[in-house]
């Protein structure tokens, strides 16, 4: 390579370089204070998540149905039929209201009994407020 080429490659690298400080500069600001302009106005940030409350949900009601006599080995999937739904008014967050249940499936040692079934059932639904059609109860292998 001659000297203009390499004076050429030097100042493109120069470019770059600077560029890449540009980005990461600018990168550091939104660090800095990308996130106040909810607290700035007062709204709080939404706090749940489908997951998150689908866990939850899961947890208590494996719990729940783990203390019932004749039942062990508990497993339990919530379904949800619509996710968080927030409320606001002026662009300020107001309230949060969880998902709604859409259903629960339970399967469990002991769940081939008639009588634990109906018992997990009355359970589920009167802890959760969920409809007994919408409650499956099965036995486990």
């Amino acid at each position: 390579m001659n000297k203009p080429e390499k004076m050429e490659q030097s100042g493109k690298r120069r470019i770059q370089l600077g560029i890449i400080l540009a980005c990461a500069a600018a990168g550091m600001l939104l660090l800095l204070f990308g996130g106040r302009g909810a607290e700035a106005d007062g709204s709080a940030a939404p706090t749940l998540s489908w997951q998150s409350y689908t866990a939850e949900l899961e947890a208590k009601a494996t719990a729940l149905c783990g203390r019932v006599e004749g039942v062990g080995d508990v497993a339990v999937a919530v379904s949800l039929t619509q996710g968080v739904e927030y409320v606001y008014e002026e662009n300020r967050l107001l309230t949060e209201r969880p998902p709604q249940i859409g259903g629960i499936g339970v399967v469990c040692s002991g769940g081939n009994d008639p009588v634990t079934v109906q018992t997990l059932i009355s359970l589920l639904s009167a802890a959760f407020g969920v409809s007994s059609n919408r409650i499956y109860v099965t036995g486990a292998e």
